[in-house]
């Protein structure tokens, strides 16, 4: 599920038999109460208001069967894609040769460079539209919307936050 048309063709470019969904979490979701076990939210509340983050986590809660799993990430305030790089090509290089690497940089290429071109058009429009995450806020966040916190750590180089959350 994805708000962006032009996500959504990426994403059925790789996976032909995908199913998708075209919304905005800012409104209700098309789903049942109860319909889902888990919900993963990946790189995606940074971009939405944070006066809708209530709203949303409680739409996540109401589609969530009793005791089912909410994965959230988002980067934090300093994050860097950078640095994410680095890390990946660092743990590529500790567990194989210097071809293998020249290899994942070859391939990933095409992935590298839409990943600066993105993070770059974040960075631009992030100095008013986006909010990235204090250490503790995701928690919070779940908190007041009646999820117990399972676990908070740190991911993708340290970049991300991610609070794994159990609905009450």
């Amino acid at each position: 599920m994805d708000n962006s048309e032009e996500a959504i063709n990426y994403f059925l470019e790789k996976v032909k038999a995908g199913k998708v969904i075209i919304r905005d979490l800012r409104g209700s979701l098309p789903f049942a109460d109860d319909s889902f076990d888990k919900i993963v939210c990946n790189n995606t509340l940074y971009i939405i208001e944070s006066k809708f983050y209530d709203a949303i986590i409680k739409e996540f809660w109401r589609i969530l069967k009793k005791g089912g799993m909410i994965v959230l990430s988002n980067p934090i305030k300093s994050a860097s894609p950078y640095k994410i790089l680095l890390n990946h090509f660092k743990m590529v290089a500790k567990k194989n040769n210097t071809l293998f690497l020249m290899k994942e940089l070859f391939v990933k290429l095409n992935y590298l460079v839409l990943l600066l071109y993105y993070n770059h058009r974040i960075k631009n429009k992030s100095r008013n539209k986006y909010h990235f995450f204090e250490i503790r806020e995701q928690e919070e966040v779940l908190k007041r919307n009646n999820f117990n916190i399972k676990k908070t750590v740190m991911v993708y180089a340290n970049q991300n936050i991610l609070t794994v959350g159990i609905k009450k």
